[in-house]
């Protein structure tokens, strides 16, 4: 149980939502400070094509260069 709540505690997630509904689920594995992993992008098969994930990525990048915190 410690290690997952570690994990959980070093993880940001972050949905995308519609009318109420969840279309979209990111997860991000980081330190808070120095570095961020991508770990997920889903996106819900009736929200697919619209190009969500990749805009959920782009959303990411930009907030951690304003954080100055690395990806990788």
């Amino acid at each position: 149980m410690e290690t997952i709540d570690g994990t959980l505690q070093n993880s940001v997630y972050l949905g995308i939502y519609h009318l109420g509904r969840q279309g979209g689920f990111t997860h991000l594995v980081t330190d808070k400070a120095t570095f961020t992993c991508l770990a997920d992008v889903f996106v819900d098969q009736a929200f697919r094509g619209q190009g969500l994930g990749k805009w959920i990525k782009e959303i990411i990048l930009h907030l951690l260069d304003e954080c100055e915190v690395r990806s990788g």
